[in-house]
């Protein structure tokens, strides 16, 4: 099942929940913003879950970049590099030094 993490929340805290048989689902796929992995820990343990796994994208890749791997699965991650995507890290706060300064 592919859900937004508020709707996880949802899952994983509303007493509402507990009046319906979940039991066939094994899976969720979140997206959209990040799950926290409390959020993502108690939503596993009520229901029961093989498999929480999350991913990262934006409107400017047309889809997702990163993905969570079936094996390997890494509570509160986004996952890796899905294939063909190239990523750069910045940190803004630290002013980096080149041989010119």
């Amino acid at each position: 099942m592919f859900l937004v993490p508020a709707l996880v929340v949802f899952l994983a805290k509303a007493k509402i929940v507990d009046k319906y048989d979940l039991s066939s689902l094994r899976a969720i796929k979140c997206g959209a913003a990040p799950l926290s992995e409390e959020t993502e820990t108690l939503v596993r343990e009520r229901l029961g879950l093989e498999l929480i796994s999350q991913g990262y994208g934006l409107t400017e890749t047309t889809l997702a970049v990163t993905g969570t791997p079936v094996s390997g699965n890494k509570t509160g991650s986004v996952g890796v590099l899905l294939p063909e995507v190239q990523c750069k890290v910045n940190n803004h706060f630290i002013r980096s030094k080149t041989r010119y300064d």
